[in-house]
């Protein structure tokens, strides 16, 4: 009986044992995945792009530097365009930065502009861009911690990374939020600058455009690359798409854009709740085209032809070398050359 007990005692040391020794362990992985993320930094510089000198784009500086004084927003302390169909800001060491898309200012009238340029500048003035900068660092710690973890595979039998995971999740639901809380007030800010339809006009432009395959920019640029044809200027050639898409098609796009849901972790809305958001309905949004009445924004920079080729030339160039390592891997598959 005795050494029945003495087996069950020892038994039960070396299990206890054995789970500190997994607990320890399991404690180490963590210590190591949070260390490593530790150590990455977060990139903060922009896409390709132009830096655009307020001397000579004085037209587009004036139109940004008259929506921050008539509605008390901050101004950017620089202006850039890149190959991008859409607008943001960021800030960084070097200040705060306004990002346009050539592809909308391609697209976009100058007082639909405006509202964008009013949209993107309330995200300045609320702090969205300083929290987004201050927050840099922890977000790339925990993609960094999360990422350590898919490559280890029994990081799925870790209690200590359950509970990382499920706070990162819930850290990630509350952002998300707070991020689309952010867009519904920055578009707030465009209605009282632009106006309603103008507003309207230019989310259901920049989401319906990209609802059609063939009108979407890297659809544009992939053609070029595939037929081998010398188009100079992948934005206009773009808007020239838009301009000969029928209504059926457009409607459709439309209506396409306004049903595309939006996931908990999204940090923007959908088109139809920024929509509702600033009263447009839904048979409002779906009668919105190209206005040819409101002045080309592309008329704001003196040297647009110039910079769109520049920037099609990048996003060329890019698009060639994905093209080539497609083939390059289809060759190794195949075991015979690919062509074009």
């Amino acid at each position: 009986h005795r050494v029945g007990l003495m087996g069950l005692a020892f038994g039960a040391v070396l299990c206890l044992g054995l789970l500190g020794l997994a607990l320890a362990a399991a404690a180490w992985q963590v210590a190591r995945a949070v260390a490593g993320g530790h150590r990455v930094s977060p990139d903060v510089d922009p896409s390709p792009s132009v830096r655009l000198s307020r001397e000579r784009y004085v037209r587009l500086f004036g139109l940004v530097d008259e929506v921050a004084s008539r509605h008390d927003l901050v101004l950017p302390d620089a202006i850039r365009i890149d190959a991008g169909g859409g607008a943001y800001v960021y800030e960084s060491a070097s200040g705060r930065t306004l990002v346009l898309g050539a592809g909308l200012v391609a697209l976009l009238g100058r007082s639909a502009l405006a509202g964008v340029a009013a949209h993107e500048l309330a995200h300045f003035t609320g702090g969205d861009t300083r929290r987004l900068r201050e927050s840099a660092a922890r977000h790339c710690t925990m993609a960094a911690i999360d990422e350590a973890f898919s490559l280890r595979g029994w990081s799925g039998l870790n209690p200590f990374a359950w509970l990382l995971r499920a706070y990162h999740h819930a850290y990630g639901l509350a952002w998300s939020a707070e991020s689309r809380a952010a867009e519904f007030a920055a578009d707030a800010a465009s209605v009282a600058r632009a106006g309603r339809e103008a507003t309207a006009a230019s989310l259901v432009l920049v989401h319906a455009a990209d609802a059609l395959s063939w009108t979407r920019l890297d659809s544009v640029v992939d053609s070029i690359v595939r037929t081998g044809t010398s188009v100079e200027n992948a934005f206009q050639e773009r808007r020239r798409r838009l301009a000969d898409v029928r209504k059926g098609p457009w409607r459709r796009a439309i209506e396409k854009a306004l049903a595309a849901p939006v996931g908990r972790l999204d940090t923007h809305p959908s088109l139809a709740q920024r929509l509702a958001a600033i009263g447009v309905a839904r048979d409002e949004a779906l009668a919105v085209q190209l206005d040819p009445a409101d002045p080309p924004a592309r008329d704001l920079l003196p040297d647009s032809r110039a910079v769109d080729e520049h920037l099609t030339n990048e996003l060329v160039g890019e698009a060639r070398l994905r093209s080539a390592a497609r083939r390059e891997i289809a060759s190794i598959v195949l075991g015979r050359p690919v062509g074009r």
